[in-house]
């Protein structure tokens, strides 16, 4: 017999700091009012040169639009595993698929994004290695390039305004 969960993307997980479950909240009000603290995951994928595969986030996006940031993002859905949403996000964003990731961290933070929303998220970030060429999904990636951490944080020094929030603070 399988068992087939129901995942649901129009929600997100509201999580109490220590990450365990308080209930689902609608996506879009759980960055309203000052924010509501949500799990997500954050991937970053290097290549054997020890580059960073960046992406500039889609300007279609509900907020960070055309900004830089790490390779790939997403909430964790109810029904999924943190694992599972970081594949999902690796393969939606940025069509790649197959390649093992392993969870090296967690941290809270939360920030301003602009439109009178707020990132607050309990984000548990994920790291892969594979010389794999991307294949963006338009609709959710401007651009991509591959980079080495000290130029990136060079750059961030140089224009932040460039960069998300939460990949300023992972950095």
């Amino acid at each position: 017999n399988m068992i087939i969960k129901k995942v649901d993307f129009d929600t997100v997980i509201w999580v109490y700091e220590s990450g365990c479950k308080r209930g689902l909240l609608e996506k879009l009000h759980a960055h309203q009012g000052g924010g509501f603290l949500h799990k997500a995951v954050s991937v970053f994928i290097f290549n054997t040169k020890w580059e960073l595969l960046l992406q500039k986030r889609g300007t279609r996006e509900y907020h960070s639009g055309g900004l830089w940031t790490n390779t790939a993002c997403t909430h964790v859905y109810s029904g999924e595993g943190d694992k599972s949403a970081a594949e999902r996000a690796l393969e939606k964003e940025m069509g790649m698929t197959g390649i093992p990731l392993f969870k090296v961290f967690q941290f809270i933070y939360k920030a301003d994004v602009g439109n009178n929303l707020t990132e607050y998220e309990f984000d548990k970030i994920f790291v892969g290695f594979s010389d794999k060429k991307p294949n963006p999904n338009l609709l959710k990636v401007d651009d991509f390039q591959f980079k080495l951490v000290p130029d990136i944080v060079r750059d961030i020094k140089m224009k932040p305004t460039h960069y998300t929030e939460w990949f300023k603070t992972i950095l």
